[in-house]
């Protein structure tokens, strides 16, 4: 009895001990943990974040700072705030945490209208984009480099043409009747085009969107302005860089259209409801090429003699199902870019010049994009009052863009799509027309309808070289005829 009586002890102790367990560590892991986040002159600070790194155990401060947060004592909390220092404690009751003012970022320059002044004495709409996400992106233009980088800013690519820039708005459109892209200001020069600029060469862009921030700019910034700080160098040993990339481009999709068979059967159904059913008897009494030649190519010269029983060896439409769309259509388009720097400067001037190529290839057939931009600026302090510099950009671009022409009846791909899947791109060897002319390779002319060609004769004999030369820059004189009171003077060329 009496060890039946000390092992039954045993075992009530065994479980008690285990329940005492399970009831200390939930309550551990459910103690509520509250507090107080005030700033560094005792003022609340308003949605602060605070959280149990790692988890996604958080909440947010309210109007008086105070925040509530279910955590196990002796766990780290992170208290975060943007302009503040993050900060983290160890949970516990009636906490009381005073964060730091992140005097970096408050104290990092923003170009305004008028110069530049700190994060911490704006009040207006203003975005930054830093320079180093620009030239990340590998985009054909300064301006699709925008895409994503801001709130409110919008990028509608308007065509596909190599080289093309998207048309950007800022908060929406204003006019219904005027214009709504932006103003650019580019070192302190307005223009608005930057297709001369290269995204390498971004210090940093000021995006300014509400009307108190672009005042100073009048009706010309109704849409927002855009203000671009090219890069300088800095001190010391001169710094050489080079980078470049190459990429591929494909189609997304196609439209699904008809085969050759599907399409002459439907236009038989259609000719039939205007002029009877005739055709569809003679088609697949006497087959597709004596249809085709009766009723499609006829005795034109265009052609090619077509292969029947009494010419076996003609052109056999009947043996071609073309598409269109994967003829005129490039398979992995080649597009590459290059971008050489050099900076450097000492405690009186400093200099900085990049050149930089791209080169692209369209989707379509007969389409590409080629740009050279060079850039040099540099500044130089003469005396102590006195500071001269410039701003100089050069670009030259050539393209051939005609192909991707949008107009509805021309263009590259809306022939495409009127061309007949049975005739070819090229007639091939051998092809003679009824006069015994040689057809060998020629551009294949259109049987279907009225007025469509050949997307071909475009891509091959349509030979457009659209180029364009463009300087713009500045010289500027600054002078400081008393301390800290500062007179510019610029002279600019667009």
């Amino acid at each position: 009895m009496r060890s039946v009586f000390s092992t039954g002890r045993r075992v009530l102790f065994a479980l008690t001990a285990c329940l005492a367990l399970f009831v200390g560590g939930g309550a551990l892991q459910a103690q509520p943990t509250g507090g107080k986040v005030l700033d560094a002159k005792g003022e609340p600070i308003i949605g602060a974040s605070v959280v149990v790194p790692g988890t996604t155990n958080g909440v947010i401060t309210d109007i008086n700072g105070n925040f509530s947060i279910r955590a196990a004592s002796g766990t780290v909390l992170e208290i975060s705030c943007i302009g503040y220092v993050t900060q983290r404690v160890t949970a516990g009751p009636n906490l009381t945490v005073v964060l730091a003012d992140d005097s970096l970022l408050l104290e990092e320059a923003v170009a305004v209208g008028y110069g530049s002044i700190t994060k911490r004495s704006v009040s207006t709409a203003i975005s930054t984009v830093k320079g180093d996400k620009i030239a990340d992106m590998p985009n054909s233009t300064m301006a699709q480099s925008l895409a994503g980088m801001s709130a409110g800013i919008t990028l509608q690519q308007v065509n596909g043409e190599p080289g093309s820039a998207p048309a950007i708005r800022i908060r929406g459109n204003g006019s219904i009747n005027s214009g709504n892209d932006p103003l650019y200001v580019v070192d302190g020069v307005i223009t608005t085009d930057i297709s001369f600029l290269s995204p390498n060469d971004i210090q940093a862009m000021e995006i300014l969107k509400d009307a108190s921030a672009t005042a100073i700019y009048g009706s010309r910034g109704a849409n927002g302005v855009i203000l671009i700080t090219t890069k300088t160098g800095g001190t010391g040993k001169a710094n050489i860089s080079f980078d470049a990339y190459w990429g591929i481009q494909n189609r997304w999709r196609k439209l699904d259209l008809m085969g050759a068979q599907e399409m002459a059967e439907t236009k038989l159904a259609i000719d039939a409801m205007k002029n009877g059913a005739s055709q569809i008897g003679d088609y697949y009494a006497d087959g597709f090429n004596e249809w085709m030649r009766v009723y499609n190519t006829g005795s034109s010269i265009y052609y090619p003699v077509i292969k029947t029983a009494a010419n076996p060896n003609g052109f056999d439409y009947s043996s071609v199902d073309t598409d269109w769309q994967d003829e005129v259509f490039r398979k992995n388009a080649f597009m590459h870019n290059y971008n050489l720097s050099i900076d450097g400067g000492n405690d009186k001037g400093h200099y900085s010049f990049s050149a930089s190529y791209f080169d692209q290839n369209g989707t379509l057939k007969g389409s590409d994009y080629k740009r050279l931009t060079l850039r040099f600026n540099s500044d130089y302090e003469v005396r102590s009052w006195l500071k001269i510099g410039e701003h100089l950009s050069f670009m030259t671009n050539s393209s051939h863009n005609d192909a991707s022409n949008n107009n509805a009846n021309a263009g590259v791909l809306s022939q495409s799509l009127r061309m007949a899947p049975w005739d070819p791109t090229h007639y091939p060897e051998g092809s003679v027309n009824k006069n015994g002319d040689d057809m060998s390779g020629r551009i294949a002319a259109s049987s279907n309808f009225k007025n469509v060609y050949n997307p071909f004769s475009i891509i091959e004999m349509a030979h457009p070289n659209n180029t364009a030369d463009r300087w713009v820059g500045d010289i500027w004189l600054e002078i400081e005829p008393i301390k800290h009171r500062e007179l510019e003077l610029r002279e600019h060329k667009l």
